[in-house]
Protein backbone atom coordinates (compact mmCIF):
# COMPACT_ATOMS: atom_id res chain seq x y z
CA UNK A 1 0.00 0.00 0.00
CA UNK A 2 3.03 2.26 0.65
CA UNK A 3 3.98 2.39 -3.27
CA UNK A 4 0.37 4.57 -3.71
CA UNK A 5 1.22 7.01 -1.73
CA UNK A 6 4.74 7.96 -3.01
CA UNK A 7 3.83 7.98 -6.55
CA UNK A 8 2.01 11.69 -7.72
CA UNK A 9 -0.54 10.75 -9.13
CA UNK A 10 -4.43 10.85 -8.22
CA UNK A 11 -5.67 7.74 -8.98
CA UNK A 12 -9.25 8.60 -7.73
CA UNK A 13 -9.50 11.95 -9.85
CA UNK A 14 -8.55 9.96 -12.93
CA UNK A 15 -10.90 7.24 -12.60
CA UNK A 16 -13.74 9.34 -11.63
CA UNK A 17 -12.49 12.04 -15.14
CA UNK A 18 -13.05 9.01 -16.43
CA UNK A 19 -9.28 9.69 -18.27
CA UNK A 20 -8.92 5.62 -17.16
CA UNK A 21 -12.03 4.49 -18.71
CA UNK A 22 -12.48 3.99 -22.03
CA UNK A 23 -15.84 4.91 -22.58
CA UNK A 24 -15.23 8.38 -21.36
CA UNK A 25 -16.47 11.68 -23.74
CA UNK A 26 -13.66 13.68 -24.64
CA UNK A 27 -14.71 17.26 -25.83
CA UNK A 28 -11.54 18.88 -27.37
CA UNK A 29 -8.46 17.73 -29.48
CA UNK A 30 -6.70 19.12 -27.04
CA UNK A 31 -7.87 17.26 -24.47
CA UNK A 32 -7.85 13.68 -25.68
CA UNK A 33 -4.15 14.81 -26.26
CA UNK A 34 -4.01 14.83 -22.77
CA UNK A 35 -5.94 12.09 -21.83
CA UNK A 36 -4.08 9.78 -23.47
CA UNK A 37 -1.01 11.07 -21.58
CA UNK A 38 -3.02 10.59 -18.70
CA UNK A 39 -3.84 7.57 -19.81
CA UNK A 40 -0.09 6.64 -20.87
CA UNK A 41 1.22 7.84 -17.43
CA UNK A 42 -1.37 5.85 -15.31
CA UNK A 43 -0.95 2.68 -17.26
CA UNK A 44 2.92 2.85 -15.96
CA UNK A 45 2.18 3.73 -12.28
CA UNK A 46 -0.21 0.74 -12.27
CA UNK A 47 2.49 -1.23 -14.27
CA UNK A 48 4.92 0.03 -11.73
CA UNK A 49 2.94 -1.19 -8.70
CA UNK A 50 2.18 -4.72 -10.06
CA UNK A 51 5.69 -5.35 -10.76
CA UNK A 52 6.68 -3.88 -6.89
CA UNK A 53 3.51 -5.98 -5.71
CA UNK A 54 5.55 -9.17 -6.02
CA UNK A 55 3.47 -11.22 -3.07
CA UNK A 56 -0.20 -9.83 -4.22
CA UNK A 57 0.21 -8.02 -1.37
CA UNK A 58 -1.86 -4.86 -2.55
CA UNK A 59 -4.20 -6.39 -4.19
CA UNK A 60 -5.12 -8.61 -1.07
CA UNK A 61 -5.06 -5.31 0.47
CA UNK A 62 -7.22 -3.90 -1.69
CA UNK A 63 -9.56 -6.65 -1.45
CA UNK A 64 -10.01 -7.38 2.80
CA UNK A 65 -10.59 -3.19 2.79
CA UNK A 66 -13.18 -3.39 0.74
CA UNK A 67 -15.06 -6.05 2.89
CA UNK A 68 -13.68 -4.24 5.81
CA UNK A 69 -15.79 -1.27 4.35
CA UNK A 70 -18.53 -3.46 3.46
CA UNK A 71 -18.92 -4.44 6.52
CA UNK A 72 -19.81 -1.16 7.64
CA UNK A 73 -16.15 -0.48 9.56
CA UNK A 74 -14.78 3.54 9.44
CA UNK A 75 -11.66 3.90 7.20
CA UNK A 76 -9.95 6.89 5.96
CA UNK A 77 -12.08 8.98 3.65
CA UNK A 78 -9.42 8.35 1.07
CA UNK A 79 -8.98 4.38 1.55
CA UNK A 80 -13.06 4.83 0.73
CA UNK A 81 -12.56 7.24 -2.14
CA UNK A 82 -10.38 4.99 -3.75
CA UNK A 83 -12.40 1.83 -3.27
CA UNK A 84 -15.13 3.31 -4.65
CA UNK A 85 -13.63 4.28 -7.62
CA UNK A 86 -11.79 1.46 -8.14
CA UNK A 87 -14.95 -0.50 -7.85
CA UNK A 88 -17.53 2.16 -10.01
CA UNK A 89 -14.54 1.59 -13.23
CA UNK A 90 -14.47 -1.65 -12.34
CA UNK A 91 -18.37 -2.71 -12.71
CA UNK A 92 -18.36 0.03 -15.81
CA UNK A 93 -16.01 -1.54 -17.65
CA UNK A 94 -16.95 -5.25 -17.26
CA UNK A 95 -20.12 -3.91 -18.52
CA UNK A 96 -18.34 -2.35 -21.85
CA UNK A 97 -15.91 -5.45 -22.04
CA UNK A 98 -18.97 -7.85 -21.79
CA UNK A 99 -20.93 -6.29 -25.20
CA UNK A 100 -17.79 -5.25 -26.54
CA UNK A 101 -15.91 -8.77 -26.46
CA UNK A 102 -12.66 -7.65 -24.90
CA UNK A 103 -10.19 -10.31 -24.45
CA UNK A 104 -8.06 -11.06 -21.44
CA UNK A 105 -4.81 -9.72 -23.22
CA UNK A 106 -6.71 -6.42 -24.13
CA UNK A 107 -7.05 -5.08 -20.88
CA UNK A 108 -5.17 -2.40 -19.17
CA UNK A 109 -3.38 -3.13 -16.04
CA UNK A 110 -5.81 -1.09 -13.97
CA UNK A 111 -8.54 -4.38 -13.96
CA UNK A 112 -6.54 -6.12 -12.06
CA UNK A 113 -6.89 -3.71 -8.95
CA UNK A 114 -10.23 -3.00 -9.76
CA UNK A 115 -11.03 -6.82 -9.60
CA UNK A 116 -9.64 -7.34 -6.42
CA UNK A 117 -12.09 -4.84 -4.82
CA UNK A 118 -14.77 -6.11 -7.58
CA UNK A 119 -13.58 -9.50 -5.72
CA UNK A 120 -15.19 -8.70 -2.10
CA UNK A 121 -17.96 -6.87 -3.48
CA UNK A 122 -19.41 -9.95 -5.38
CA UNK A 123 -19.32 -11.92 -1.82
CA UNK A 124 -21.31 -9.49 -0.58
CA UNK A 125 -23.98 -8.81 -3.55
CA UNK A 126 -24.94 -12.79 -3.17
CA UNK A 127 -25.36 -12.62 0.65
CA UNK A 128 -21.85 -14.38 1.55
CA UNK A 129 -20.72 -12.45 3.20
CA UNK A 130 -20.56 -14.55 6.54
CA UNK A 131 -18.68 -17.04 4.59
CA UNK A 132 -16.00 -14.49 2.75
CA UNK A 133 -13.83 -14.47 5.49
CA UNK A 134 -10.87 -16.38 3.80
CA UNK A 135 -12.29 -14.87 0.05
CA UNK A 136 -9.44 -12.87 -0.14
CA UNK A 137 -6.73 -14.73 1.71
CA UNK A 138 -7.23 -17.83 -0.98
CA UNK A 139 -7.25 -15.73 -3.93
CA UNK A 140 -3.89 -13.93 -2.95
CA UNK A 141 -2.51 -17.07 -1.04
CA UNK A 142 1.32 -15.42 -2.05
CA UNK A 143 1.02 -12.67 0.40
CA UNK A 144 2.59 -13.07 3.75
CA UNK A 145 -0.23 -10.20 5.64
CA UNK A 146 -2.74 -11.19 7.46
CA UNK A 147 -5.80 -9.44 7.41
CA UNK A 148 -4.88 -8.10 11.04
CA UNK A 149 -1.82 -6.32 9.70
CA UNK A 150 -4.29 -4.26 7.41
CA UNK A 151 -6.11 -3.42 9.66
CA UNK A 152 -3.14 -2.22 11.80
CA UNK A 153 -2.00 -0.25 9.09
CA UNK A 154 -5.33 1.44 8.49
CA UNK A 155 -5.52 1.94 12.11
CA UNK A 156 -1.35 3.88 12.05
CA UNK A 157 -2.56 6.08 8.76
CA UNK A 158 -5.97 7.40 10.97
CA UNK A 159 -3.43 8.18 13.91
CA UNK A 160 -0.52 9.74 11.55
Amino acid sequence: MRYVLILPLNVTKLIDDGTLLSTSVKKKRSTRTCNKDINRLSETMFTVLRRLDQHDCLLYALCELQKLSLSGNQLPKETKVTLSALNRSGRERKRTEVSNNVTLTEQPIISVFEEAVLEAGEYFDNGVENNSSSTCQLRYQHCPLTKEDIRNAIQSFRLA
